[in-house]
């Protein structure tokens, strides 16, 4: 509700009633953002397009009205001269779900999912390394890992964890995930349908869910134990925060190379940006503008790919109240 308000200030004026009527007769707000330099002296600039839909009323939309709304803003990149568009948020999840969506576009697009999946992984790493934890015997519970951030997610994991549990979907997803996951690896995953006790066995706890519920509690919690929160809603890093012998991490942002700013008030903290206009930047600093994370199936090399550019160009993993160096 905060960027409503300051894209469309009349709302501040607007009984809380009112403003999603209000938000139906609004167009895209075109804000631009600055010019960002990194580390190799490369630049880039573009738009960040604001769309009208109160926060509240987005998942109440179907999947063709969403997909609408993502050709609109096409048709806008288009109009100026925008080679590619970063879907956000819950855009972003629909996306995937219809990647046969790049058809209707001339503008590449990607939904951010391979550099979200490698913000979580980079954090969680951090958070071992700060703890003592050894991630080589560490437990993860990936939960709703269903959906392209927590499958390239797990993925990777998979890779440099002791075990992987999978919760928080039904039986049917979770199998697909755990096939997908050890078709790559020899590591053992698990299903474990009762999610307090999935959470209760985990070092690490990644939270990929594209719902916006909140039936997490807690107490479920390991002492000591690191939560990822890259879920497309945020509700698990807040509720988390009670626990104070946990480590909680909002993997929302990331730091801008050279202690830039976007010049753009777009709800993040100062020198900040979210996972998918990172991608987008770092795709368009290598102009390679192509169709790039969309789809549930996302190829798991682009996630080391994309964070070798991030590396390079200055993108840091940024990990706010966690003191990690």
């Amino acid at each position: 509700m905060h960027q409503v308000k300051v894209f469309w200030p009349i709302t501040r004026l607007l009984p809380p009633s009112f403003i999603s009527s209000f938000l139906k007769h609004q167009t895209f707000k075109l804000v631009p953002i600055k010019k960002i330099c990194s580390l190799q002296h490369k630049e880039v600039e573009g738009f960040a397009i604001i769309c009208p839909i109160h926060p509240d009323e987005i998942t109440k939309q179907d999947d063709e009205m969403i997909l609408e709304t993502i050709i609109s803003a096409g048709l806008i990149s288009e109009k100026f001269s925008l080679r590619l568009l970063g879907l956000a948020g819950y855009f972003g999840v629909v996306a995937d779900r219809k990647p046969m969506l790049y058809r209707h576009m001339k503008t590449a697009i990607t939904s951010g999912a391979a550099f979200s999946a490698w913000t979580a992984y980079e954090a969680a790493f951090k958070a071992c390394r700060k703890n003592k934890l050894e991630l080589k015997q560490a437990v993860l519970t990936v939960i709703s890992p269903a959906n392209a951030v927590g499958t390239l997610c797990s993925r990777k994991f998979a890779e440099n964890v002791g075990r992987i549990i999978l919760t928080g979907e039904t039986a049917d997803k979770l199998e697909n995930v755990r096939q997908y996951i050890q078709s790559g690896t020899l590591i053992h995953v698990d299903i474990e349908e009762d999610e307090a006790k999935a959470i209760g066995q985990a070092d690490i706890v990644v939270n990929s869910s594209t719902t916006n519920s909140d039936g997490f509690d807690p107490a479920w919690l390991k002492p000591r134990s690191i939560v990822c929160d890259i879920s497309t809603f945020q509700n698990l890093a807040e509720t988390t925060a009670k626990r104070l012998d946990v480590t909680a991490i909002n993997c929302k942002t990331v730091s801008l190379p050279l202690n830039s700013s976007l010049g753009a008030e777009l709800d993040l903290p100062q020198h900040t940006i979210c996972p998918v206009l990172a991608e987008t930047m770092l795709l368009a600093l290598e102009e390679n503008f192509v169709n790039f994370s969309l789809g549930e199936s996302v190829n798991p090399d682009k996630l080391d790919y994309i964070a070798n550019i991030a590396s390079r160009h200055g993108f840091e993993i940024s990990v706010p109240g966690a003191e990690i160096t």
